[in-house]
């Protein structure tokens, strides 16, 4: 995929350092035919009694698991060790295509604990250049807290 702004890492954010609310700058991305192709061969695979040729797909279509990426987050800040992908929801809207220029929203929708465990919740909207909203993703995350200093 090729990053148009935020190409590099931020420094590792923990549990705390989040509030309900919190925006971060635009992250723009578009991703190329040769994407989509790795893409689509890092799960094609022939079924015993498949037939070997399908219906073509429109190849210009992206698939909507090439779009929802940790992309927005890793270039808003760092991910400490320990983080673990809890769940999340996808809204589509309207299909990506190869030659779109999309742009993520990201925002903190809401962050609690849960048996002990931190949790927040990232808004992710996906928009392409006409401003259509492709989709939006609410992705929870078990954060880590930071670990205090002994003294």
């Amino acid at each position: 995929m090729t990053k148009e702004k935020g190409d590099e890492v931020g420094v590792n954010l923990y549990y705390d350092d989040f509030e309900i609310g919190q925006t971060y700058p635009m992250f723009e991305y578009s991703i190329s035919a040769e994407d989509m192709a790795v893409h689509r061969a890092s799960y094609e695979c022939l079924f015993e009694g498949m037939p070997d040729t399908e219906p073509a797909d429109d190849e210009t279509i992206v698939s909507p698991f090439a779009v929802n990426s940790f992309l927005a987050i890793r270039a808003a800040f760092g991910m400490p060790d320990g983080v673990l992908h809890a769940r999340e929801t996808l809204h589509l809207h309207a299909p990506a295509r190869v030659t779109d220029q999309l742009r993520v929203e990201l925002s903190i929708l809401d962050k609690y604990e849960r048996n002990g465990r931190p949790f927040i919740v990232f808004r992710h909207r996906v928009i392409r250049q006409e401003s259509e909203l492709v989709m939006d993703v609410d992705r929870t995350i078990c954060w880590i807290r930071k670990e205090r200093e002994e003294k």
